[in-house]
């Protein structure tokens, strides 16, 4: 049985695949098991797949219907064997030592139920740019969680166990899977960074990050990732179960949050702003969305005054202007991200 499941996520990624799963296969620990879970591509990326499975023993084939990253990144964490689950981008070029720096990681550390590493940006052509750093120790990397993705997704390895624990990836939330996972491992265990690098980013046109539509789609989904996060850790309870459309809900929680807080943190503000921006475009009730908006304006006026005024101005400007004009592109970023839970 192999240590160490490696998952790679498959959609139309034909381009790079090939270099992707042969910097999996070319790995100085060859402990492992690589599952390729082919999401419904159209493109010959499941022939190619197919190509490597029949020559490697060490590579298992599943594929669905198409159903976004969590639902391919569940049906691998199904089959794993190992004890380690460690993801990989269909795009992306892991380095020779990644799983194995990793991985003894974690067995030093038992504590630690997720790590990562660093990453160097590469683009279409390989060409390599900037190194992308994140924090190592485990406080500072449970405290810049709060408002950014501190362990990268592809550069990761985590304990199979705890994933299974936490309940896996939450289709829920389109181009936010990896984050809400986070911070559902950090309320439970350690986490950490490794100061390595150990994979080459891929920054490409069909990047998440480089669209502009399914950018706008992840801030939305990252900050109701927290809100959640924000809900376990305040009520004992996630209102993503609540069976109301999840942008109502969320809005809900904000406003019985700000009733009872004495005040907000940094990303708490960052969070609600965020949300405030772009909320009242993707949900049919706007007024649910609108009065936590005013009560937050109010609560950060009271709480830091004048200091605040300029921010909380741009905020409301925000809210009332900029974020119409780009109505058309967050309509198209959820519809893309499959958003219907989201709306309401």
């Amino acid at each position: 049985m192999p240590i160490i499941t490696v998952a790679m996520p498959v959609f139309n990624g034909a381009r790079f695949l090939d270099e992707a799963i042969a910097s999996i296969l070319a790995q100085t620990c060859d402990d492992f098991e690589l599952i390729i879970s082919d999401d419904g591509s159209t493109d010959r990326s499941l022939e190619i797949a197919q190509g490597y499975a029949a020559g490697d023993a060490r590579i298992v084939l599943v594929a669905g219907q198409h159903g976004g990253i969590a639902s391919a990144m569940n049906r691998a964490l199904a089959v794993a064997r190992g004890k380690y689950f460690a993801p990989m981008d269909q795009d992306d070029i892991a380095l020779p030592d990644r799983l194995g720096k990793l991985a003894l990681f974690l067995e030093e550390n038992p504590e630690i139920a997720l790590v990562g590493g660093r990453v160097r940006l590469i683009n279409e052509a390989g060409r390599i740019g900037r190194e992308k750093v994140r924090p190592v120790r485990p406080r500072a990397v449970a405290s810049a969680m709060l408002t950014s993705m501190a362990v990268i997704h592809p550069a990761s390895m985590l304990r199979t166990e705890a994933a299974c624990i936490v309940g896996g990836y939450r289709s829920i939330l389109p181009f936010a899977e990896d984050y809400d996972l986070w911070l559902r491992l950090m309320e439970r265990y350690q986490i950490a960074n490794i100061a390595d690098v150990v994979l080459l980013k891929r920054i490409h046109p069909g990047a998440v990050t480089q669209d502009r539509p399914q950018r706008a789609a992840q801030v939305v989904a990252r900050t109701i990732a927290y809100l959640s996060h924000r809900s376990r850790a305040t009520y004992g309870d996630d209102f993503v179960f609540s069976g109301q459309p999840l942008l109502v809900s969320a809005a809900r929680f904000i406003d019985a949050y700000l009733h009872h807080c004495d005040g907000l943190d940094s990303p708490d503000r960052y969070h609600l702003s965020a949300f405030a921006r772009y909320a009242p475009l993707l949900t049919t009730e706007p007024r649910a969305v609108t009065r936590p908006y005013l009560r937050y304006l109010a609560k950060t006026l009271r709480g830091s005054g004048i200091r605040q005024l300029s921010r909380t101005c741009f905020y409301l400007a925000l809210h009332f202007g900029y974020h119409r004009w780009h109505q058309g592109v967050l309509a198209r970023a959820f519809a893309a991200g499959k958003a219907s839970p989201v709306a309401a």
